[in-house]
């Protein structure tokens, strides 16, 4: 029984050595995450905003195509 709660001891004593270190590791972890999770909104946002202009430039450029084409002669794409 002795040797078991020295063996116990041991470890809670390690522990309580590592644990800054281990704190430390963590909030290390998590502020990379944050960046990386904060650089992929980013990223995402400027992603959504070109697919919303690419979407607006074809919209447009359909509609003109609707109402009369360049040539004159009544025919328009249609989609």
């Amino acid at each position: 029984m002795d040797a078991h709660l020295r063996y116990f001891k041991q470890g809670y004593e390690l522990l309580h050595t590592m644990e800054p270190y281990i704190h430390q590791v963590c909030l290390d972890y998590v502020q990379q995450t944050r960046e990386s999770t904060n650089q992929e909104q980013i990223s995402l946002n400027e992603r959504i905003l070109e697919d919303r202009s690419q979407i607006d430039r074809e919209s447009r450029q359909s509609l003109s195509g609707v109402h009369g084409s360049p040539s004159g002669d009544g025919s328009a794409a249609y989609f």
